[in-house]
């Protein structure tokens, strides 16, 4: 798949998960040499319009973690206000104490929504209510994880490995594989 654009779509009172966010957004468009936005519905007033991904949006969905959940008075407006059908890379941001199951939870109502997840990540920032939990973060250590997370969502290489009339193709312990679709790929994974 093509991607178009990268679009990271904010929830982010503090600003915590917009940093997070934007630099994911940043690192995936500069890999793909597409343009990046970012829309933040922070704001009740931003929260009126339905959002309509394209499919060739890579779509970056941050939320911050409010004990260690996805915020009850969210859930409605994620699962009402946005859909797509493209990929989806969810992200939660959380205080320095656990984001517990808030990750796998907006997964899955991005999922619901009919995103595809291709990756996630939950990353540390300073706590709201601490001026000295996780003050220093984030730090290089996290821009490093955010560029691996970057690097995890997007596909590199030939893609054709030299053979592109019988592509796309994949390697699997030195054996060239084409024609590879959906259903072939999982056969041969299963058998390797």
């Amino acid at each position: 798949m093509k991607i178009g654009a990268v679009k990271a779509v904010v929830f982010s009172p503090t600003d915590n998960t917009k940093i997070i966010a934007d630099r994911l957004a940043e690192e995936i468009a500069g890999r793909l040499k597409v343009p990046f936005e970012t829309t933040d519905w922070t704001l009740p007033k931003y929260r009126q319009d339905h959002y309509q991904f394209a499919e060739d949006d890579l779509v970056i969905f941050g939320m911050p973690v409010f004990a260690g959940k996805t915020p009850n008075l969210f859930k409605d407006f994620v699962q009402q206000g946005f859909s797509g059908a493209g990929p989806v890379v969810p992200v939660v941001t959380f205080g320095g104490r656990a984001y517990d199951s808030a990750l796998a939870e907006l997964a899955s109502l991005l999922t619901a929504d009919g995103f595809k997840v291709t990756g996630a990540g939950a990353f540390c920032m300073p706590h709201v209510f601490s001026d000295t939990l996780s003050a220093d973060r984030p730090d290089e250590r996290d821009y490093s994880l955010i560029a691996g997370l970057a690097d995890s969502v997007v596909l590199t290489g030939s893609r054709c490995e030299d053979q592109c009339r019988t592509g796309p193709n994949i390697r699997i312990d030195g054996q060239l594989y084409g024609e590879i679709d959906g259903e072939r790929l999982m056969e041969l994974l299963s058998r390797h």
